[in-house]
């Protein structure tokens, strides 16, 4: 028989559903395909843009042009591309650019940070005092705008204006509150480079390490491409220089060039089907929600083996990558539009994972059982870990790490580059190794540790003989890998290798209980009735 027609005899095989439906998974894996491929080649550029203020450098040198000029030399050999320089729009730009025109070395750039004063006139002088064609030394490139709104707000239309006829680009701090700032980047996108920077609040009670290590995440693991160094007030000139040559040399361990950063808005491809944000935003929690929940399904209804947990970490990994294509466009990758709903996408699986595996006769049974104080206890230490996983889940958080934590924070990332997740490596994966290998090994009804008295027994009795709350457990964190994925303003390289090593470390962590769980069943087991 020729290939053609077991190919034609092959064909005849599928159904017009099948085929229908292998078609529209091939069109969804090419799309994803492309948009992750120009999402990585997006991400590739390592060039990082050092800023610092140039009030703080005239302070620390006791506002004297020569030693400013001086201090200015000494940052640009470590580093700085461009000194920030505050304007008034009451007075004439090209008159404070004059000013500076002594202090700047030449391979400096500047950062304008225009803010009004209170009750200012501005508005009369506008724009003859903003005009930059009359000035040739020091060269504007960047406007970042001061204060608690960009200039102009709520009718930013004469700034705007304004922008458009210069070239300027503009730095965008994250986690910015400034008011207007959403309009400048709706107006701008393509000028728009995402920056970092600390307030004088946090500098001050902050040492040097913290500060370089925050640089260094929001360029690591959010794409911060300008970073706006503040000064340390109650250091030299000196010890600030040394402290601006470590985050450099910092940068540069790590792969970063320090340049001029440009705006890289318009650097993205553009993907195979144009679909606008809100639909990428409901497609994507979709799949966050609802796509875990139907794997844990899916694998949980069949026999378990050891090959389980594999099965649905991978489906958790597909989910997570088809997220992250989705979130594969410059607006999401910028940080212009976030993912709306991560709390919920964490909890909302977690409640039908709950319904799943505890049926409405068991749950009802449960509740009409009589209160008693250890119930009580029970039930609070349940409330209280539910509230705490989801209280520190996402951006804000309002509950912080405590000190412990954030060493033990440090030394990870320090030592893997990128810091895995503890609801991962820790908790999820490890629960999740152990309640499949005791759904395995113990079929339901089976005891794993015989009721005996004794509170050793009694607590062995009550924590081992039903394996599924480790599979809720462990249903985290497989949920914590989705999670990863949705936040597109960190590279795919950064959260691919945080899910890995999660993943491995996890698995470390499991074989660990998985063996001490076996001694210890063991030993249980020949000791006599």
């Amino acid at each position: 028989m020729s290939l053609w027609a077991r190919g034609r005899r092959w064909a005849r095989r599928w159904t017009r559903p099948q085929v229908g439906a292998a078609l529209l998974g091939l069109a969804l894996g090419l799309f994803g395909l492309q948009a992750l491929v120009a999402r990585w080649q997006w991400e590739r550029d390592r060039v990082v843009e050092l800023a610092v203020d140039g009030e703080e450098v005239r302070s620390l040198s006791d506002a004297d042009d020569d030693r400013t000029h001086g201090a200015l030399a000494d940052l640009a050999d470590a580093g700085v591309s461009a000194v920030a320089i505050y304007w008034d729009p009451s007075y004439a730009l090209p008159g404070v650019l004059r000013e500076w025109e002594a202090r700047v070395p030449e391979d400096l750039t500047v950062t304008l940070r225009p803010e009004a004063s209170p009750f200012s006139d501005w508005r009369h002088r506008w724009p003859r005092a903003a005009r930059l064609n009359r000035v040739s030394f020091p060269v504007v490139t960047h406007a970042l705008f001061s204060g608690p709104s960009v200039l102009g707000f709520p009718d930013m239309g004469p700034v705007q204006a304004w922008i458009s006829s210069t070239s300027l680009t503009l730095p965008w701090l994250e986690f910015s509150r400034q008011r207007g700032t959403s309009g400048l980047l709706a107006a701008f996108p393509e000028r728009v480079i995402r920056a970092h920077t600390l307030s004088e609040e946090e500098m001050a009670q902050a040492g040097p390490d913290r500060v370089v290590a925050r640089y260094l995440r929001a360029v690591r693991e959010r794409g911060a491409r300008f970073l706006y160094v503040r000064l340390f007030p109650g250091l030299s000139s000196d010890d600030n220089l040394v402290f601006v040559r470590r985050l450099a040399d910092a940068l540069k361990e790590e792969g970063f060039e320090l340049g001029r950063a440009r705006p890289r808005y318009a650097d993205f491809s553009p993907p195979l089907w144009r679909w606008p944000s809100p639909v990428r935003q409901f497609l994507a929690f979709l799949l966050a929600v609802a796509g875990p929940f139907l794997a844990l399904r899916w694998v949980c209804e069949r026999p378990a083996t050891w090959e389980s947990p594999a099965q649905l970490t991978g489906v958790s990994l597909a989910i997570a990558f088809s997220i992250a294509a989705l979130f594969s466009t410059p607006d999401f990758t910028l940080g212009f539009v976030g993912f709306r709903g991560v709390k919920l996408a964490l909890l909302l699986p977690l409640i039908a994972a709950l319904f799943y595996f505890y049926r409405a006769r068991e749950i009802r049974h449960f509740l009409q059982e009589p209160v008693n104080v250890e119930r009580l206890v029970w039930g609070g230490i349940l409330i209280g870990c539910v509230g705490y996983y989801v209280l520190r889940s996402g951006h804000g958080t309002s509950v912080d790490a405590g000190g412990t934590e954030l060493q033990i924070r440090g030394w990870l990332e320090r030592a893997l580059g990128v810091r895995p997740r503890f609801k991962e490596f820790f908790i999820g994966h490890p629960a999740l190794l152990l309640g499949f290998y005791l759904r395995a090994r113990f079929p339901k009804g089976a005891e794993v540790f015989p009721d005996r008295p004794g509170p050793w027994a009694q607590a062995l009795h009550f924590i081992f003989h039903d394996a599924r709350p480790f599979l809720m457990v462990g249903f985290v964190g497989q949920l914590s890998i989705v999670n990863t994925f949705c936040h597109a303003h960190t590279p795919l390289g950064v959260s691919a290798l945080r899910t890995f090593h999660g993943l491995w470390l996890g698995g470390l962590f499991g074989a660990a209980v998985l063996g001490a769980f076996r001694w210890a069943h063991a030993r249980w087991s020949a000791r006599p009735a």
